[in-house]
């Protein structure tokens, strides 16, 4: 089961985070792969890892992050997914292949999008949240309307 909220932080605080994460200052890491090796390639940017902060970048998600239950956090990472000629749909996988939570933050309104295992396609738009079980199958798709279509995807217990 899932669930989606929009406008999941204050303006204010999602602006700053948007901000930052749009700007020339934030580091994008080119990653082959999304949901398989052969589907193609994205940019990523490690929050955290292993259960440990990762970057000097991981405080601007504390506002989010305060509204999120979280016992442990197993990994946080932003997605930035370049703009496309037509949608990609990248490959079915799971996050982990153990019981966790999830969540996808939503930092840009495009025609991107997250689909889960049911086949029901989660809108990417500005300041949303979908909570949903990343150990379940799930995907994502381009966007062809924005230059990129970026989201935090955060695994927790």
């Amino acid at each position: 089961m899932h669930k989606v909220i929009d406008n999941f932080l204050p303006k204010d605080e999602f602006t700053k985070i948007k901000d930052i994460m749009t700007s020339d200052a934030f580091p994008w890491f080119y990653t082959e792969g999304v949901g398989s090796k052969n589907d193609g390639a994205y940019f990523t940017h490690s929050l955290y890892r292993d259960f440990q902060k990762n970057s000097t970048f991981s405080n601007i998600i504390d506002s989010l992050m305060d509204r999120i239950e979280v016992y442990g956090i197993i990994r946080i990472k932003a997605n930035l997914y370049l703009k496309t000629e037509q949608t990609i749909e990248h490959d079915y996988h799971v996050d982990y292949d153990f019981k966790h939570k999830g969540v996808l933050f939503y930092i840009n309104t495009n025609n991107g999008y997250t689909k889960l295992s049911t086949g029901e396609k989660i809108k990417s738009i500005a300041n949303r949240v979908l909570f949903f079980d990343p150990s379940l199958e799930h995907c994502s798709g381009t966007c062809t309307d924005e230059n990129a279509r970026i989201n935090i995807n955060i695994n927790y217990i």
